[in-house]
């Protein structure tokens, strides 16, 4: 009987492990930085508008963020998790009046080029985002790089 509650208790853990635990997803909280290696990587960047207040965005922190199919299709981007309370002026730049606010940029020019608001389940996340050519998100890139800086 005790080796079936270890056992049944290692399968729990192996479960967590694989979502429903920690966040997978490797969040940067400095936008300026990440911009920058979002340049030298071409990378888009992927913004996530969040509080710890908000009921939405701890859902998504347990359910979404510790999914390992979210965490691949963030592979292609640098994301940065931006906490509204502590960096409110990022949260003005960009006109983020409901959280949570996802959104893809341009690190180049810091164009939004798409952006949804309220929670989403890993599937519909995944799906989100697989609607966004890179060609796009990437749009002033090139084998020159930028024309100009900003």
């Amino acid at each position: 009987m005790v080796l079936f509650v270890l056992l049944a208790l290692g399968a729990l853990g192996l479960v967590l492990h694989q979502g429903g635990g920690h966040p997978l997803v490797p969040w940067r909280s400095d936008v300026a930085s990440a911009r920058q290696v979002a340049m030298q990587s071409g990378k888009p960047l992927f913004l996530n508008f969040n509080a710890s207040w908000c009921g939405p965005c701890q859902w998504m922190q347990s359910n979404t963020w510790t999914d390992r199919s979210v965490a691949q299709a963030l592979d292609g981007f640098v994301p940065v998790a931006i906490d509204i309370d502590a960096q409110p002026g990022l949260a003005a730049q960009y006109h983020v009046s409901v959280i949570p606010t996802m959104m893809v940029i341009d690190p180049h020019t810091g164009a939004v080029v798409k952006q949804t608001e309220g929670a989403l389940s890993p599937e519909d996340f995944v799906h989100w985002l697989g609607q966004i050519p890179l060609h796009h998100a990437l749009a002033s890139s090139g084998p020159s790089g930028p024309s100009g800086g900003s």
